[in-house]
């Protein structure tokens, strides 16, 4: 029978975000709002989060797709330069 050892360290450790630069971690979602309406259609943002300084960069859609994804990543880049 093998013994098992305890792992000395927490299983889920808080990480400083210091080490990050900016638009070195960015996650993408696109998030649909049927609270926004106009004219009986819904919304799509695409949202943008930077983890290094917590920015957000945010447009609207009609619907979620790749073209979409890629323009308002376009945007996204030109917004930060």
């Amino acid at each position: 029978m093998t013994n098992f050892r305890r792992c000395k360290w927490p299983h889920r450790a808080w990480r400083c975000s210091e080490g990050f630069h900016l638009g070195e971690l960015v996650q993408l979602d696109g998030v649909h709002h049927g609270w926004v309406e106009r004219c009986g259609r819904t919304f799509v943002s695409m949202v943008y989060f930077d983890d290094a300084n917590s920015r957000v960069f945010a447009r609207f859609y009609d619907h979620e797709g790749t073209i979409w994804a890629m323009d308002s990543f376009r945007r996204h880049i030109w917004q930060l330069c």
